[in-house]
């Protein structure tokens, strides 16, 4: 079975309250996310630039909701 089975873009804003909540981000070079997880916690992470040695990298966190993704391309991972 696969780690992930869907995979949504996001660019902030959204809300994941129907349903599971997903169960990792993963951020391109450049990226920087901010959201609350399932249990009310504030999150950020960024991932560096490809100038700055950043690579793809994927988190961990069950985000509830997506406030603002800037910098590049973010993905929520079910």
């Amino acid at each position: 079975m696969a780690l992930f089975n869907k995979v949504l873009g996001c660019t902030g804003g959204e809300v994941f309250n129907a349903g599971t909540p997903p169960k990792g981000i993963m951020l391109s070079p450049g990226c920087n996310v901010n959201g609350q997880d399932i249990y009310g916690n504030t999150y950020q992470v960024s991932c560096p630039s490809s100038a700055n040695g950043g690579h793809t990298k994927i988190f961990p966190v069950r985000y509830n909701s997506i406030d603002t993704a800037a910098g590049a391309t973010a993905y929520m991972l079910w």
